[in-house]
Order: structure tokens, then C-alpha cells, then sequence
């Protein structure tokens, strides 16, 4: 999943990464599962499908809660991920109006 993000296939990423998914669901709680809605919510932001990147933030940063602690660099990571996805929930309404902007200017422009 990761090469086909890098590659700009980002369905399919999240298609794989979501299988992935489907085969642990009946596993206990681990690492591996963190990663694994990490990475969804990396896949559906780069989409800009901010509703789908919050809620796979949310998952596993409950499935955090349940893990013994995490070495740190491991943690910085995630942290970071969850402050990006929430500041981009936080300033999606002010991208979505300057987009709206942009393509009215477009419009009136190009005639479009």
C-alpha cells in the first residue's frame, strides 16, 4: 500500500491497507492495527476526505488507549499525524472557501 500511495495510486492503497484491516479485525488489539487505520487516515486525507481521515483518528487513537505504552519516536509519529489531520479539519472550511474563490476566478477568466 505504501508504494502504491508513493506512486500516486491512492485508492488502491487504501483499498490494500483496508484489507489489511478486514483480516485483523478479528485479532486481538496491536501495533499493527494502529498502523493500519494510521495509514487509512493518511490515505482518505491526501483524498481530501477529511470525514473518513478524523474518524480513522479517532479509532486509533482508542486503540492506543488499550496498548502498553509505545516507545516514543514510535508515539511522536502518531501524535503528529493526529495534530495534522484535526488542524486540517480545523482549517477545512476557510481551503474549501479560498477553492471556491479560485474557481469562480477561473470561471469569470477562462469563461468556463
Amino acid at each position: 500500500a505504501a508504494v502504491l500511495h508513493q506512486q500516486g495510486h491512492l485508492s488502491e492503497a487504501e483499498y490494500y491497507t483496508q484489507q489489511a484491516l478486514n483480516k485483523l479485525a478479528d485479532a486481538p488489539v496491536s501495533s499493527l492495527l494502529v498502523v493500519c487505520y494510521h495509514n487509512l487516515a493518511v490515505h482518505t486525507l491526501v483524498q481530501q476526505r477529511l470525514a473518513d481521515s478524523v474518524a480513522h483518528v479517532r479509532a486509533y487513537v482508542a486503540l492506543l488507549r488499550q496498548l502498553p505504552k509505545l516507545g516514543n519516536a514510535w508515539m511522536q509519529q502518531v501524535d503528529n499525524t493526529q495534530w495534522l489531520i484535526l488542524k486540517s479539519q480545523e482549517m477545512w472550511p476557510q481551503f474549501q472557501q479560498m477553492q471556491g474563490i479560485r474557481d469562480s476566478q477561473a470561471v469569470t477568466k477562462f469563461g468556463h
